[in-house]
């Protein structure tokens, strides 16, 4: 599957990543533990796959059902990660002279603060967009489209995005699942916004929920 796209110029001082996740957080580690309160390290975006990282990138390594994603620190610092955001296990479960090298932040279900985070470093977009959610066990797809065509015919600049896809300003986007993570939802809104959309509709499945 194709990258998905980001807005560009996103951004956020890791002294602001601590306060959003504060007092959530446990402990920081890493060469910049003194320097979170001043500035620190500048994130340019948050990302869950390693295999996907960018440079600039938080990595948030979450704890899965068969692995945790701290066993993929190394191959996200390798791509450019600028911090980690893991649980207590994830920290046990990196090399002690990794910890050392890179900032990790440590939280108690990180999971939990991937939205309050992936709006912020993408500019809170759906504060600036009208944002129509459609859930339900059968339907969601067509009444999504139905949705975003009154919305057209009503002169706005639309984006929709479900389980056909994403689609928005001439572009058109294949979708992994019905409701991206939240990482990748915040990103693909700000790229929308970016694009001149003002109303999005989005499938929300039971699981998004």
């Amino acid at each position: 599957m194709e990258e998905m796209p980001r807005p560009a110029g996103a951004h956020l001082a890791a002294s602001e990543v601590r306060a959003i996740l504060s007092p959530a957080v446990v402990v920081v580690h890493g060469t910049e533990e003194d320097a979170l309160g001043a500035g620190g390290v500048l994130v340019t975006g948050l990302e869950l796959a390693s295999a996907k990282v960018r440079p600039g990138d938080m990595f948030a390594a979450l704890p899965g059902h068969v692995t945790h994603g701290a066993a993929y620190c190394q191959d996200a610092l390798d791509r450019g990660a600028a911090a980690i955001l893991t649980d207590a296990p994830g920290v046990q479960m990196m090399d002690p002279g990794l910890r050392r090298t890179v900032t990790v932040i440590e939280v108690e279900s990180p999971r939990s603060h991937l939205g309050a985070l992936a709006s912020a470093v993408y500019g809170h977009p759906s504060r600036q967009l009208t944002l129509m959610g459609i859930t339900g066990t059968n339907g969601k797809t067509t009444v999504a489209a139905m949705v975003e065509a009154g919305l057209r015919a009503a002169g706005r600049i639309t984006g929709i995005i479900g389980t056909v896809g994403i689609r928005f300003a001439g572009t058109s986007l294949p979708a992994a699942r019905t409701t991206p993570e939240a990482p990748h939802l915040h990103a693909m809104l700000g790229t929308m916004l970016q694009a001149g959309v003002d109303s999005v509709a989005i499938e929300v499945s039971s699981h998004a929920l």
